[in-house]
């Protein structure tokens, strides 16, 4: 098996208060898995997960609300990523998790006008075709966390899909967007 990294767990907020569980089943995971345990808390509901101290990894969905409207310029889209990278640094500190990285377990956007206001809300493909903002949003994700020593990796959501320009998905495939993660992707 080649797996580095594992994920107890995915956006289970409703459970997360059960402490106890938590920790017995991070135990049982480490019995039989020898990489390294992240689990991939809601982006918006990540300061109480009770087992980060027993993980590797502090894994987030990031599908933070970085404008409240559409077209916003890649300046906005980069000084909102860099506030969402000094409120999580700030926090990580104060929860006595310096030794853990970030690892974004989830991060997307689909290609359509307002994709920064609500990249969660996979509902909205009524809106337009919007190539610039999707590549606008990825460029500003890497121009806030490129070179941060606290971000121990991304994982980008999601592959699968028609892709191609007039595709309203998440997937960068045949779009500009994914020109933006392969230059990140071959630079470092």
């Amino acid at each position: 098996c080649r797996v580095s990294v594992f994920s107890v767990g995915s956006e289970l907020s409703s459970t997360e208060g059960q402490a106890s569980q938590w920790r017995a089943i991070v135990a049982e995971v480490r019995q039989h898995f020898s990489g390294e345990l992240t689990y991939s808390a809601n982006w918006d509901h990540y300061e109480n997960v009770p087992i980060w101290k027993e993980l590797d990894y502090i894994g987030l969905s990031a599908y933070y609300e970085l404008a409240e409207t559409s077209s916003p310029t890649l300046k906005e889209l980069i000084e909102a990523w860099r506030a969402v990278r000094k409120k999580l640094l700030a926090w990580r500190k104060q929860a006595g998790l310096l030794e853990r990285p970030l690892l974004f377990t989830e991060i997307g956007y689909p290609s359509i006008d307002g994709c920064a206001s609500k990249p969660w809300n996979y509902t909205l493909l009524d809106k337009p075709v919007d190539l610039r903002e999707q590549e606008l949003c990825y460029r500003a994700f890497v121009s806030a966390w490129d070179g941060c020593p606290e971000l121990g990796g991304a994982v980008f959501y999601e592959w699968w899909g028609q892709g191609g320009r007039s595709d309203k998905g998440y997937t960068p495939r045949g779009k500009p967007a994914l020109r933006v993660l392969r230059d990140w992707f071959r630079a470092e």
